[in-house]
């Protein structure tokens, strides 16, 4: 599923803090490999308060130095622009419905 690149907070309405990055995705990119590297990513993103641009070598220096994005980009939930990684709001979707932080903006009441 592709998504629109999310380059600012308006860009999506779910924001990195809307997720709860310390469980696992299950299922929500078919593989656990990619279901790790994503939530690495929000967990990123989260300590920066928005989605924000990041390379490979940002996030394996905050987390782990063998962290492999190919199965977030094969599937459109990530895109690189020359070494520059940016979420889609099909990730940011996918992360949200497989775990969401509490009450979310996007929960009914």
């Amino acid at each position: 599923m592709k998504g629109f690149v999310v380059r600012a907070p308006e860009d999506c309405p779910i924001g990195p803090n809307d997720i709860d990055g310390s469980r696992h995705f299950f299922d929500a990119f078919g593989d656990s490999d990619a279901e790790d590297a994503a939530a690495y990513i929000v967990k990123f993103c989260q300590n920066r308060g928005m989605w924000v641009s990041f390379t490979l070598e940002e996030v394996r220096e905050e987390f782990l130095p063998n962290i492999d994005f190919s199965g977030l980009i094969s599937t459109h939930r990530l895109v690189e622009r020359d070494g520059v990684f940016y979420v889609t709001t099909s990730f940011a979707a996918a992360c949200y419905e497989s775990s969401p932080a509490g009450r979310g903006k996007l929960e009914p009441a």
